[in-house]
């Protein structure tokens, strides 16, 4: 205290001993993520090497052992692109399957969760990620029935039902595709007159 040693006086309490203990507190996993993922249509399955880098439990000494899974989410945008769910594995790859000729572009959501407890740091803040399919031109199809045509000799001028079931390459590219079909013969021949 302020009140001096004078006439013997003690400005000094006796020492004592304190204990401090600090509890551990699990503190949220990080991780660093490419912003666009970006594959060409009907590419099927998918793996994005090293999409995702840094990953850690948490910055605290002793996070180091804990456990970390990520989980992926749809957030916006064109939800029929992937079949089933996309992933994220501990080696920082994305996987995930194309559905079969869509393209478009999605926005999805990327969280990393440790084993640390469950409180609010058992997991990472959110991250997002655009992912882009782009379009490719598929071929044109269609069918010929019958296989060949028979017509008599001077019949003229003639309309047969040939081609059928033309389509651009896909549904989604006979909304805004035409098609034009083409005849070339491969072959002559002379036929004399009877």
């Amino acid at each position: 205290d302020n009140g001096g040693t004078l006439n013997g006086g003690s400005d000094e309490s006796t020492a004592v001993n304190l204990t401090i203990n600090v509890s551990f507190v699990n503190q949220k996993p990080t991780f660093d993520i490419l912003a666009i993922a970006s594959v060409l249509q009907n590419a099927g399955n998918v793996t994005v090497e090293d999409f995702v880098s840094s990953v850690s439990a948490g910055p605290s000494f002793g996070e180091s052992d804990q456990s970390v899974t990520f989980e992926v989410f749809f957030q916006s945008g064109d939800d029929f692109l992937v079949i089933g769910d996309a992933h994220i594995n501990l080696g920082g790859n994305l996987t995930f399957e194309l559905a079969e000729n869509k393209f478009g572009s999605a926005n999805f959501t990327v969280v990393l969760r440790d084993d640390g407890g469950m409180g609010t740091h058992a997991k990472s803040d959110n991250r997002t990620f655009l992912l882009r399919v782009e379009y490719v031109n598929q071929a044109p199809t269609f069918s010929v029935s019958p296989g060949n045509v028979t017509v008599n000799q001077d019949t003229g001028a003639l309309s047969v039902p040939f081609v059928t079931q033309v389509s651009a390459g896909s549904a989604d590219e006979d909304t805004f595709q035409k098609v034009n079909l083409s005849v070339v013969v491969l072959e002559r021949l002379n036929v004399q007159d009877a």
